[in-house]
Formats: C-alpha cells, structure tokens, sequence
C-alpha cells in the first residue's frame, strides 16, 4: 500500500464560525501555507501514485490570496485537485480562474438555505452571496457538461430540522448541474465537543486499522506546513514533520508515523488517549453495528424523508455501511 492522496490546509483562515466545528470554540493562530512549501510538497509526490489532491482542512481556502498560484503549482505537476469550501469567496473571477487552471471538483458545504438560521448556526450573513457564487459556478460550461464536479454536503444533528434542511436544498438545485448532495452527520473532531456530539462516543479497546487508511494512503499537511496524522486533528497534536525541513518521503517513513501505524492497527498497544481510539472510523469487530449505535440509533431522515433519500445519501454513514456489507474486505486493508 502506497501514498495515493494527499490533503493540504492552504491558511488557517476560516471566515465562518460554524457551531458543529471546533473553528468556532477554539480559534487557532493565523498562518498560511507559503507558496514554497507548496512546491516542496508537490517535488515530494513524484514518486508515488498521487491520484487526488485536496485543498481542504479547517479552513476556507478562496480566502486564501495565493490560491490561484498555488493551484498553478499543483495542476503544472499533473495532479488533479480537488477544492471544498463554503462558498462564500468562490467570486465569479476566481471560478473562471480556477475553472480555467483544470480544478476537477468542488465540494461545498451548504448547511441551510434559511437566513436567520444560516446566521445563527455559522455566524455569517454570506448566504446570498454564496448561492449567486454557486449559481455562477453551475452555469459553467465545464460544469454543465460534467466534466467538473460539483458537490453539496448538508451538515447537521440527523434531527427533523437537518431533514428539513437537506429536502429544500435538494428541491433548490434539482435541475441544476449539482453532481451530488449528500448528508453528512455532525462528529467530533480531535476531543473537541460541539453541540451535535454523539450520544455514544466510540472507545476502541482493540485498534485494528483505519477504515480510511489515513495512516498509510494520505498525508495531511496543516497551514504550517506539518504533516499530521488525520483530518480529524485539528489541533495538529500528531506531528510527523514540516515539510521546512523533512522531504515528503522522509515524513511518510519517518518514525513518528510509523510508530503510529503500529498503533492504529494493533500491532502495537496504543496509548489511551490516542485518537483514533475515539473515532467512528476505526475498523473494529462489529463495525457496521458500532456506526448504526453511534449514528443511525438517533436519525430521524429515513422516517421523514425515506430510506432512499437518507440512508443511500448519507456520506459518512450510510454509504460507508453500504459498501462495508457489499465489499467485507474494506475492513481489512493490506
């Protein structure tokens, strides 16, 4: 198994202030990714199977001032590259310019279309401004004929106010070049608690891989240049070295990583505290059991909008038990 994906955290700027993510509880300091650590991350890639970069993180990478010459980097070395945001930068310039640059897919998060609740529950008033830049975006030639994807993400509790939600964005971009919308629960992200907190919360005794393979297929640089563990370590607290003074390979078979690919698959016992003894994705026994307990026990979607409509649109959840039960070896990676 090899370093197929590769996420990158652009700034630590974020301008919204969502209730569901740490952003808004714990403000980090400001730091942005310079152009030059860029460029030595990407010399870094040559020799491996690079399939897909993400600019994303905890940030909002269009508020990013060298976004476009960043990207130029990463599309001048070949490599497709993937960009989530909430929206609110995708200016028309800046989609023409990205568009223009080859960027393969857009993910944004659009929690509500309810003004008064987008205000409350992200702290911004940039949902008009959002909506004409997605608009803008979907009227793209590119992207009508489905050459760029672009994608949505309902993020919310599983409550009848997220079903609520997901059925009126839904409805708001039917007919529209939107390539897919998808419902993603609430989780929490490296020990910091939010309001949609699980009810059960994951305390793997017995750590038996990553269901994502986030130790041994991805490297996530945050906005310092430090390659950390997983997405979910928004605290960088799993450090594996800054691309200042390691190279790519050295970070990727260094020692801290592979102390901890020890760890996460149990070939070695795990400190207490280790995250992924406290994720929903790490592999375990009765896996597909453990993510219905922890998720589906408290989802009111399949009774409102239907299984079809929930479950089968559900990202992090649904989807994840589908392709468990039709392919069991997913919880087995070499």
């Amino acid at each position: 198994m090899s370093l197929k994906y590769v996420q990158i955290e652009t700034t630590s700027v974020c301008n919204h202030r969502c209730f569901f993510c740490p952003v808004s509880m714990d403000k980090r300091e400001k730091s942005e990714l310079s152009l030059q650590k860029i460029e030595k991350i990407i010399e870094g890639l040559h020799d491996y199977p690079i399939e897909a970069i993400a600019l994303s993180g905890f940030m909002e990478a269009t508020y990013d001032k060298e976004l476009v010459e960043k990207i130029t980097v990463i599309r001048n070395a070949g490599y497709k590259v993937s960009l989530y945001s909430n929206g609110s930068g995708l200016k028309p310039e800046l989609t023409d310019q990205l568009l223009n640059l080859g960027v393969s897919s857009f993910t944004f998060n659009l929690s509500t279309l309810d003004e008064a609740q987008y205000r409350q529950t992200r702290g911004s008033r940039d949902l008009p401004k959002v909506l004409s830049n997605l608009d803008y975006l979907l009227a793209q030639a590119p992207v009508r004929a489905r050459k760029v994807k672009v994608d949505l993400v309902v993020v919310g509790a599983l409550d009848r106010q997220h079903a609520a939600s997901f059925k009126i964005i839904q409805d708001r971009f039917a007919n529209t070049a939107v390539s897919s919308i998808l419902i993603i629960p609430m989780v929490e992200f490296a020990g910091k608690a939010n309001q949609g907190l699980l009810p059960i919360k994951p305390n793997h005794q017995k750590l038996q891989g990553c269901l994502w393979n986030r130790d041994k297929q991805w490297l996530h640089f945050d906005a310092n240049g430090e390659a950390i563990l997983c997405c979910h370590d928004y605290f960088s607290k799993y450090k594996m070295g800054n691309i200042s003074n390691a190279s790519v390979s050295e970070i990727y078979q260094g020692n801290p990583i592979q102390q901890w690919r020890r760890w996460v698959s149990g070939e070695e016992e795990a400190p207490a505290d280790f995250i992924c003894r406290s994720c929903a994705y790490a592999i375990a026994d009765n896996h597909v059991e453990n993510l219905r307990k922890s998720f589906c026990v408290r989802c009111e979607l399949p009774d409102i909008l239907g299984v079809d409509n929930s479950c089968k649109k559900c990202g992090d959840v649904g989807l994840v038990i589908d392709a468990i039960e039709k392919h069991p070896q997913l919880l087995s990676p070499a």
